[in-house]
């Protein structure tokens, strides 16, 4: 546009209050805030009412985006009036921008506690690979995987049981293979109490979190997993067990062959809290109550491949999954 005079500035301030400046008179409205004439010029029209200058003062939609911030700024002016503006204007205030801060959590890996029978202590993120030791006849190994081992001899009959524990803490896992040759995958915050070998009429191990058991059957020798409340017995084998502290239930989940699950106490699958899964079924134990329902195998096993399946978890055991795997406390 030309050079304004003082009528044509009275006109276009008129026409900007009315909404009717168009692209190029509101360009030239705006160049106005760099001299001090718009404050005198405005106060010749203090006397519109406010609400009405806020409501006619918007941007047509068919303007330029770019010009938006105009607009906002003349808003500012009529309302804080056109002097301090221009303090405003000339030093304007940086908001800070919040900035996200990221913690680089490391994921689980191959970190466990054994105790031996003498109650020696063994840290197996460590150990070398190898014989760590002996406990009567048997041998225990770590393999170049980072498994434990145990590798039976002749066992005497006057030998006394030998028991060792094995624990995983949080943001770990771990497999080991009993003397049997039954292998167990322990995932993080899990424990597990077993004989160095195995004699008798039954094979007995204590569990507390989560194991998978892929267990060698024996006909005269069953093999018994115990959890605070549930004797869960197999009958030739594949099957997770959940049992940690902070879950509402303990869940047992057969993936191949069969298992008796009862409470503590009741192992005759005659009697109404012991039940026999099939392939494909989970139990869940809830005081002395035992619910079966059908699940997908894949997905209550898969942290033992190193993976989270989480379809259908409700929120608050997927946090709890995740909170043992990175080993951090999650609160939602």
């Amino acid at each position: 546009m030309t050079s304004l005079n003082e009528n044509d500035k009275k006109k276009l301030i008129n026409r900007y209050v009315a909404g009717k400046v168009t692209e190029d008179e509101l360009q030239a409205f705006f160049g106005l805030l760099t001299t001090n004439e718009l404050d005198l010029l405005l106060e010749e029209h203090m006397s519109l009412e406010i609400g009405s200058i806020l409501e006619e003062k918007q941007i047509p939609k068919n303007y330029k985006k770019s010009l938006w911030k105009y607009s906002a700024a003349a808003a500012v002016l009529l309302l804080l009036g056109w002097g301090s503006y221009q303090v405003l204007y000339k030093t304007p205030v940086k908001q800070p921008i919040a900035k996200n801060k990221t913690y680089d959590l490391q994921p689980g890996s191959n970190k466990a506690i054994l105790t031996l029978a003498d109650g020696k202590k063994i840290i197996l993120t460590g150990a070398q690979n190898g014989k760590l030791a002996d406990e009567g006849s048997v041998t225990i190994k770590k393999t170049k995987n980072g498994q434990l081992v145990y590798h039976a001899g002749a066992t005497p009959s006057t030998q006394t049981t030998a028991y060792n524990f094995i624990e995983v803490p949080r943001g770990g896992q771990y497999q080991l293979t009993l003397a049997d040759g039954t292998q167990v995958w322990l995932n993080a915050a899990s424990t597990l109490r077993y004989p160095t070998s195995f004699s008798g009429h039954e094979r007995t191990v204590e569990l507390t979190g989560e194991g998978y058991f892929e267990v060698v059957h024996h006909n005269k020798m069953p093999f018994r997993v115990v959890t605070k409340g549930q004797v869960v017995e197999d009958i030739g084998t594949h099957f997770n067990i959940n049992a940690y502290a902070d879950e509402q239930s303990i869940k047992t989940t057969l993936v191949e062959g069969a298992v008796k699950v009862s409470t503590s106490g009741g192992l005759s699958a005659s009697e109404p809290n012991a039940t026999i899964l099939k392939p494909g079924q989970q139990s869940s134990l809830k005081g002395n109550r035992i619910d079966i329902r059908k699940v997908d195998t894949d997905n209550t096993i898969a942290w033992k491949n190193g993976q989270f399946n989480f379809n259908n978890e409700n929120l608050g055991s997927i946090m709890r999954q995740i909170s043992r795997w990175y080993n951090m406390e999650v609160v939602f």
